[in-house]
């Protein structure tokens, strides 16, 4: 079944998560969904972090190309 809509990655790892999360909720062993709670939260911070630094990234690179083209 191909799928109409592009899925990225991050989406996909969230759902892979809250699958597993399901999962483990079903076979009753609060201490495994914990885990899989801050596995979740520390990836999601992870990703904040790397949104944040590459979107500073790109501001410092435009900023660089404008003083360099005399703009």
């Amino acid at each position: 079944m191909a799928l109409t809509k592009e899925i990225d990655m991050s989406e996909l790892t969230t759902m892979t998560m809250a699958v597993h999360k399901v999962a483990t909720l079903e076979s009753q062993h609060p201490v495994h969904a914990m885990a899989y709670d801050l596995a979740l939260e520390k990836r999601q911070a992870r990703r904040a972090r790397w949104s944040q630094f590459r979107s500073r990234l790109t501001v410092s690179a435009r900023r660089e190309a404008a003083l360099s083209s005399g703009c």
